[in-house]
């Protein structure tokens, strides 16, 4: 016989219940996102004008971006909210690289370089 779980820890059917309208605006969203993305992916790598293999790094980061949502999308549907934390963070670390590249190195001291707004560490040295 299946072990019951302790309700005051683990109260499935409430958390379901509190979900329901959140999820039947936001479920739809996330699976259109997805969708559309891995369109826009194909297109992508099908309308390249440059040597083969060029944009590959970036077009495989986007597709881990949409993996990763699809994923969230998956788990929040089943009212899985603690699990997302990793995938979530995953998806925003394929973001970043591309948010904050730039061509003029960054300490990794944390100090500002260059102008730089941001005080994020790099992986290029300091040559100063």
């Amino acid at each position: 016989m299946p072990t019951k779980p302790l309700e005051t820890v683990i109260y499935r059917d409430l958390q379901i219940a509190r979900a329901k309208k959140f999820l039947a605006s936001a479920t739809p969203l996330f699976q259109e996102l997805v969708n559309y993305g891995s369109n826009a992916l194909i297109r992508c790598v099908s309308s390249t004008s440059r040597g083969e293999n060029e944009d590959l790094a970036a077009m495989n980061l986007y597709r881990h971006i949409l993996e990763t949502t699809d994923a969230f999308e998956v788990l929040i549907a089943a009212c899985c909210a603690s699990p997302t934390v990793p995938i979530v963070r995953s998806s925003f670390e394929a973001v970043w690289p591309s948010t904050t590249y730039s061509r003029t190195p960054i300490c990794t001291s944390g100090a500002r370089s260059h102008g730089s707004r941001h005080m994020r560490a790099s992986v290029f040295q300091c040559t100063r």
